[in-house]
């Protein structure tokens, strides 16, 4: 978007187990480690609209407490709604 013309607006990212869930965050002397959350939320201004996307991540294999297990479920649910 932003090499045809839109302009970014803000992004966050966090990571964590506590602190990928909050929606903004001050800067952190965190390091990564295995397991751990990571959450991209990003937005940007294209011809007066402002988008905004999050996505979240594990780094390395998620550990069970993470929740990312749930992936499944919420994807046969998806499934199971479309026409």
């Amino acid at each position: 978007m932003i090499r045809r013309g839109a302009q970014t607006f803000f992004t966050v990212v966090t990571i964590g187990p506590h602190r990928a869930a909050l929606a903004d965050v001050y800067a952190s002397e965190t390091a990564l480690q295995a397991g751990d959350l990571i959450r991209l939320d990003l937005g940007c201004v294209y011809q007066g609209y402002r988008s905004d996307i999050s996505r979240t991540a594990v780094l390395g294999r998620p550990p069970r407490s993470s929740g990312a297990t749930t992936t499944r479920p919420a994807t046969a649910r998806w499934r199971a709604s479309r026409p």
